[in-house]
């Protein structure tokens, strides 16, 4: 039986010649299909037959020319079909007479932006729920920003789920130094007067965190549970400040605890299991242990003499208190893993006869942890005195990264950070020359004095995966290739680069929001024609390298992560064809229309569910706290923006179009979760987004 859409076809070319130089082969008409509109079941069954019948009869009744005639008619219209929807979707040739003005009107872009592009080739379009929507449309550029946002909704849920297993054994390791000093202690030299003051305040002190992540509180000692109690209760309200009566008189260095800051925000928020871990982690993270006073110093050493057995025993509790280590980098400060290395096991220095002494010994261990002792000592009869006050541990660590640092630095001279200080850093000239809060000559400053080095000069082996992700946005502001379009070179651009190397920041900094230091003071069918990739080499290269680390650090997600590295391979490869000015094959045409797609499935997208994305791009984090004046730098993304870009190509520009993070930065009293950022947004309230970026937002 002949296919209906070869009838289709035959029907219009019916009458076509078999050669030039030969009399034309008629080809009879073919029976017509009934027409059902009026026809009840059984009359619509017998008309069926009846055609079907009437179409294998026309069939056996043609000859071989005819046969022939109609094949060849068939193929003829085949490729014309196809011809026709090559056209379609590649881009334009000089003899089409494209005008990107009239592409533009066919958009309807507003005549603001349609200025911006003549003047700057690049203007910024209306907000969309997710970075792929206007890739499944063209013809598009694919952006640095578009890969970014891919890359850290992928990074997010492998993450969270590293984190989700963190709760378990974070439980367990302080658990088992819990259960290993109460060993410890029954074969101690020393009377429970002497160790009971340090024991209570180490269960003061860890005892809330370890009822969130799921401890019982008859773990604990009788008389220390209402007081546990008490404060996991203040931990999960999150309002107040104030110092607990077992940490002492305030001082100004501890005037009070800030539970505000065990809010969940980030990942954390929204699932209580992750929320409660936040609030763990954070409370462990903000209690010292002072070595200037003997209940905190005590405690610390307590901790740390069942945490040293563990390790002689084989055992590896370290790995995680210092779960982050492989990520970000060697933590800030002196932690429960620092104080076993030191300490050494608490009680078992044979030379220390009485517990003063025991402790004085402990002083002295603590002080050459920090390599302060002699080469650092404060001068005068009291510089020991001074000196201990310096130091104390706590349970888990922050961890300092290069803009925490450089924003310390920043707050210490009494200057405003803000997050161009970043992007200087990673090498923007033009965040150098748009400083608002501080003049180039005070930034510097702020570098040397506050050992601030970027990625490119640090040691190749001291490199943390957020040191790499740092290198990865340095790229951004790499000079363009001698080839790059002349846009690439204007301060529109300039702009573009350091909101995206911003929006990035901004994005890891919300992943790892628990765990940084902060300084303080639809597709449809329908042509889709290829496009263009952003002509930075350099980018794709890092962050093919960067995505094959991710895939090795977090084991989760196998498959995504093997999308996303085959992606960004190719777009490295098809930036150096683009810049050499190579068409694409058709099999790179079917990639670069794809693009979309595949974004949408590296960010969780299954199948079709591209088509109704959800509305939860935007995220917020704190980077720096203004005590005194009680508000942070808050910085966060928003929705995705549409990009239109005119690019170059065989003598025309082509009106391409591809997304965008929007950057925010801000002052916030308030600590949000990301549905909290999110609402502020479509409020009247809502932040603009940096002065800087102003003149390139076409209104």
């Amino acid at each position: 039986m002949v296919p209906r859409r070869l009838l289709a076809l035959l029907v219009l070319t019916c009458g076509g010649l078999l050669f030039a130089d030969q009399p034309p082969v008629t080809i009879p008409p073919i029976p017509e299909r009934p027409e059902y509109k009026n026809l009840d079941d059984s009359q619509r069954i017998a008309a069926q037959i009846k055609w079907q019948a009437d179409l294998k009869m026309w069939e056996n009744s043609l000859t071989p020319k005819q046969k022939a005639e109609l094949k060849r008619q068939h193929d003829e219209a085949t490729q014309k079909e196809r011809d026709q929807y090559r056209r379609a979707t590649s881009l334009p040739l000089p003899t089409d007479g494209y005008s990107w003005q009239q592409a533009a009107e066919k958009r309807k872009l507003s005549p603001g932006t349609v200025e911006q592009l003549g003047r700057d080739k690049i203007a910024y379009g209306n907000n969309v729920k997710q970075c792929f929507d206007p890739y499944l449309g063209g013809p598009i550029f694919i952006t640095s920003d578009s890969l970014l946002n891919a890359f850290h909704v992928l990074f997010e849920s492998s993450f969270r789920r590293y984190e989700l297993r963190q709760v378990t054994e974070l439980r367990k390791t302080l658990e088992s130094v819990f259960t290993q000093e109460r060993e410890n202690l029954k074969t101690s030299p020393f009377t429970t007067a002497d160790t009971g003051p340090g024991w209570r305040h180490a269960q003061h002190a860890v005892g809330p965190a370890l009822v969130l992540l799921g401890t019982s509180l008859d773990f604990f000692d009788a008389e220390v549970r209402g007081e546990i109690q008490n404060q996991v209760n203040k931990i999960k309200a999150a309002e107040v400040l104030e110092l607990p009566s077992w940490l002492g008189e305030p001082t100004r260095e501890l005037p009070a605890v800030d539970y505000r800051r065990c809010k969940p925000i980030g990942i954390y928020a929204g699932e209580e299991e992750l929320a409660d871990y936040f609030r763990a982690v954070r409370w462990l993270q903000m209690i010292p242990f002072r070595i200037d006073r003997e209940g905190e110093l005590a405690a610390i050493g307590l901790l740390s003499d069942g945490l040293y057995k563990l390790q002689g025993e084989g055992s590896e509790p370290k790995n995680s208190l210092r779960a982050y280590s492989f990520l970000i980098g060697q933590p800030q400060g002196l932690d429960l893993s620092e104080a076993a290395a030191r300490f050494q096991g608490f009680n078992l220095y044979k030379f220390a006869k009485t517990w003063p002494e025991l402790l004085q010994k402990g002083r002295a261990y603590a002080t050459r942890a920090v390599h302060l002792h002699e080469r650092t000592r404060p001068a005068g009869p009291d510089g020991d005195k001074k000196l201990n006050a310096a130091v104390q541990f706590t349970i888990l660590p922050e961890y300092l990264v290069p803009d925490t640092k450089l924003f310390q630095s920043l707050a210490d001279r009494a200057l405003e950070p803000q997050g161009l200080a970043v992007a200087a850093l990673l090498g923007s000239d033009f965040a150098r020359a748009h400083f608002s809060n501080f003049t180039t000559e005070q930034f510097e400053t702020a570098l040397t004095d506050g050992e601030v080095r970027p990625p490119q000069n640090q040691s190749r082996q001291n490199l943390s995966f957020y040191d790499e992700y740092m290198e990865l946005l340095q790229s951004e502001f790499s000079p363009p290739e001698n080839e790059a379009p002349a846009f690439m070179r204007n301060e529109a651009w300039q702009a573009k680069s350091c909101q995206a190397a911003l929006g990035g920041w901004a994005q890891m900094r919300h992943a790892f929001t628990l765990h940084f230091k902060s300084s303080e003071v639809y597709f449809g069918i329908s042509f889709t024609p290829p496009g263009f990739v952003e002509p930075n080499p350099e980018f794709f290269s890092h962050m093919a390298a960067l995505v094959e680390h991710a895939r090795g650090l977090l084991d989760t997600s196998r498959e995504r992560w093997d999308k996303l590295a085959s992606m960004t391979r190719r777009l490295e490869t098809l930036v150096q064809k683009q810049l050499s000015q190579r068409a694409w094959t058709p099999d790179e045409e079917d990639f670069l229309r794809s693009y979309g797609a595949k974004l949408g499935y590296i960010m969780g997208y299954e199948g079709n569910s591209y088509e109704s994305p959800k509305d939860d791009a935007p995220r917020w984090a704190e980077v720096h706290r203004n005590n005194q004046k009680d508000y942070s730098l808050a910085i966060g993304v928003g929705r995705p923006r549409i990009i239109y870009v005119l690019y170059p190509w065989n003598g025309m520009e082509i009106l391409c179009q591809g997304s965008v993070m929007s950057y925010f930065e801000y002052h916030s009293r308030e600590r949000l979760t990301d549905a909290e950022w999110k609402q502020l947004l479509d409020s009247p309230q809502a932040p603009a987004q940096p002065d800087w970026l102003q003149p390139y937002l076409a209104k």
